[in-house]
């Protein structure tokens, strides 16, 4: 599977049901992202940040495959 950090400014962006974050935190807020390998189906996504600018720069995992972002 592919996991995939950036930006979005869109209160519309596909949030999964069991995100870590549901809503939209307003001013821009950064996304993780998890696709099959083949990129083509969205397995899971959600929202990071608050009322400010958050921006994801990077993502990797630790050895237990759990997801760190950074911005």
């Amino acid at each position: 599977n592919l996991l995939i950090a950036g930006t979005t400014y869109s209160p519309n962006f596909p949030i999964s049901s069991n995100a870590f974050q549901l809503a939209y935190g307003g001013s821009g807020d950064a996304f993780l992202v998890k696709v099959t390998a083949q990129g083509t189906s969205l397995m899971q996504s959600t929202y990071i940040g608050g009322a400010s600018y958050d921006f994801g720069k990077g993502v990797a995992t630790d050895r237990a495959g759990n997801a760190i972002v950074v911005g």
